[in-house]
């Protein structure tokens, strides 16, 4: 599952709005404002969470994992996250039809001036083709007219990866999680950068961002295929409950690539989302197994 854009603004702006000093904690729900929120559609649920994922591996904002993967709390927004947002939201204006810097930043909710700086920066960065047409009150400035997207604005309303600073990609930051581990350098299990393992972390390696993002994709698309079933299937008895975990085996096991994606998620700890999930119990003995037979 990509990255969405939308959603990334949606959630950044939640987290830059958030009226409180809590955390928005995403899980089978929201907790937002002291509130919560279900989330009672799979396919909504993994979008979000696949999302939230690429705003930690983008470093727009501060993520932290609870409870070994069972929720993600969003602290706050970076210096960075702001300027993507704001990018963003600019690229998104343009797209929508709104073409000088006066209408975009209404339509943006931006101050003129705010607008005005990043129209000259997409500019340079060729995301956008932006005439400067009449004075501003700010000296040496001009109000930019008929702003256009070029190739390179409208890739990166397909592919929010185009908007992040490259810095944002390599740079090693520390990431905090709560009984877990905690580490600086490259996210992963094991990968030590000046970091400390704590807790129960399973030292397992050199884990680069796109695979761990992979593998928590992969226990997403598990429990969104579980709440299908459950949602089509009676589910009151253990009987039940192994004829839903064998058909939710049978579709896994028919796509290679999600059972390879399965495979490594659960030799990386990664499934334990679904450990404690009555179904979720007999997928995980059935990953075991193909795990085993590979192993021979």
């Amino acid at each position: 599952m990509k990255c969405n854009l939308d959603s990334i603004i949606s959630i950044l702006h939640q987290v830059e709005s958030c009226e409180t000093n809590d955390s928005i904690v995403f899980t089978n729900g929201v907790v937002y404002n002291g509130k919560y929120y279900p989330i009672k559609d799979e396919k909504e649920f993994a979008i979000i969470y696949t999302n939230i994922l690429c705003i930690r591996d983008y470093g727009l904002a501060d993520v932290r994992v609870l409870q070994k993967g069972l929720a993600i709390a969003l602290d706050r927004i970076t210096p960075k996250g702001s300027r993507f947002l704001v990018k963003a939201l600019i690229l998104k204006a343009i797209d929508r039809g709104y073409f000088s810097e006066t209408a975009i930043a209404k339509a943006g909710e931006l101050k003129q001036h705010t607008v005005n700086c990043y129209l000259e920066q997409l500019s340079n960065e060729q995301f956008i083709l932006a005439p400067k047409g009449f004075p501003i009150t700010e000296a040496g400035k001009h109000e930019y007219q008929s702003c256009v997207l070029k190739s390179k604005g409208k890739e990166a309303l397909e592919d929010p990866s185009y908007l992040v600073e490259e810095s944002n990609m390599t740079e090693h930051r520390t990431i905090k999680t709560d009984a877990y581990y905690e580490q600086s350098g490259n996210i992963g299990i094991g990968h030590m950068s000046g970091g400390e393992i704590k807790g129960n972390a399973k030292v397992a390696g050199v884990i680069n961002e796109a695979e761990e993002r992979d593998l928590a994709e992969a226990a997403a698309e598990i429990q969104a295929l579980i709440r299908q079933l459950e949602q089509d299937n009676p589910t009151n008895t253990t009987t039940e409950q192994m004829v839903v975990a064998t058909q939710a085996i049978e579709q896994i096991e028919s796509n290679p690539t999600w059972k390879q994606k399965a495979i490594a998620a659960f030799k990386q700890g990664s499934l334990n989302v679904i450990e404690t999930h009555p179904i979720g119990t007999f997928i995980i003995g059935a990953i075991e197994g193909w795990q085993k037979q590979q192993a021979k």
